[in-house]
């Protein structure tokens, strides 16, 4: 059907066959076809989802990696003690500080709700701790330290630190670390 006015001349912006004038706006008049998808445009939009979220999980890890329980006006380490349950043993490495620092502590969780800190270093070599066996190891002197022993009557020569608190927190005194 022709879109011509009653005198039989055709309209303002009426192209031949219905087709979109230079007046209208159409795909056709702007100089595009539709949009099809393109192994290029699928490679774009794949890299740009890729791209938010790599963007997004170094966000959430920022976010997520902000600890409650760390280092307190310079020396103290303040710890909830419903996380560590009684007959369990946390090392707390500081190789995440900036800048790094070759020191860390265990702390031992008693079963009458006592914690002790030791310091992970005290002969000058990293202690480790064998769950299995229920103890510390001095991999350089071969020396092994039994949990339970750890927590009634520590050694001579380990270096404890100071382990103060109540029922909502644990502090642990670092000042014989921090400043030898």
């Amino acid at each position: 059907m022709s879109s011509a006015t009653a005198a039989g001349t055709p309209s303002p912006g009426a192209g031949p066959a219905g087709a979109p004038g230079p007046g209208m706006m159409g795909p056709a008049a702007q100089g595009r076809g539709p949009t099809r998808l393109t192994y290029h445009n699928i490679f774009s939009i794949g890299l740009y989802i890729l791209v938010v979220l790599v963007l997004a999980a170094m966000l959430w890890s920022f976010l997520a990696s902000r600890r409650v329980d760390w280092l307190v006006e310079g020396r103290y380490v303040d710890l909830t003690p419903e996380r560590y349950q009684p007959g369990t043993v946390t090392h707390f490495a500081f190789d995440e500080w900036r800048p790094p620092r070759p020191m860390g502590f265990f702390l031992l969780a008693g079963q009458d709700g006592t914690f002790l800190a030791v310091a992970d270093r005290p002969f000058g070599c990293v202690l480790t701790w064998q769950p299995m066996a229920d103890q510390l190891l001095d991999p350089c002197r071969g020396m092994a330290f039994p949990r339970e022993r750890l927590l009634s009557d520590p050694p001579p020569g380990l270096k404890l630190l100071p382990v103060l608190g109540d029922e909502t927190r644990i502090r642990v005194d670092l000042k014989d670390l921090l400043d030898p």
